[in-house]
């Protein structure tokens, strides 16, 4: 298994680059090819992901982690193969597509190739959930009407009931009780 790779990008093709490390010339599909156009000739970071398949052994490359990690998650959607998770990791931004996943926009996903109603809903029964505590920003793939108390709490690994006891603790104040719709006496 590789993490990335590290050397300079000789060729750039409609289906792959050719990076050079240690005097071996390594073919890494890619989503969008032409991205890495730019850095021809220069060294460069390539986060890879190998598929391994009865006849075939195939090096994906990314340009960042994140996109390589929700690749990877697309990947254990049934009906999904690594071309078609390229093909949707390609068309979009990784960070568009895990707020159209948590947000359960299906019709943005259905704009990717090979995405049909079908996949698309299972795609976000299977990963929705599951791809924003990856990311940097956690708190920014999560519709605002959907972060909660409880919402944040999960994501910090506490229990429900700890986290239940928390909230209760917290201070009384007028504004924490209009938002929530609590209804307390005030001194």
């Amino acid at each position: 298994m590789y993490d990335y790779i590290k050397g300079i990008i000789t060729a750039v093709t409609p289906e792959y680059i050719v990076v050079e490390a240690g005097q071996i010339g390594y073919s890494i599909i890619t989503g969008n090819p032409f991205s890495f156009s730019a850095l021809e000739g220069q060294e460069t970071k390539v986060y890879l992901y190998q598929h391994v398949r009865e006849d075939n052994l195939s090096l994906f490359g990314f340009k960042t982690t994140q996109e390589r990690y929700v690749f990877k998650k697309l990947l254990s959607v049934s009906g999904i193969g690594p071309k078609s998770a390229l093909a949707i990791i390609a068309s979009g931004e990784a960070t568009k597509l895990v707020q159209a996943i948590e947000a359960e926009d299906d019709v943005y996903l259905t704009k990717f190739p090979s995405v049909g109603k079908k996949m698309a809903r299972q795609i976000i029964l299977d990963l929705k959930g599951k791809l924003s505590d990856s990311m940097l920003d956690a708190a920014a793939f999560v519709p605002e009407k959907k972060r909660t108390y409880r919402w944040f709490a999960s994501r910090l690994g506490r229990s429900g009931t700890r986290a239940w006891g928390t909230w209760l603790q917290r201070p009384r104040t007028e504004k924490n009780c209009t938002e929530t719709g609590e209804r307390a006496a005030f001194e």
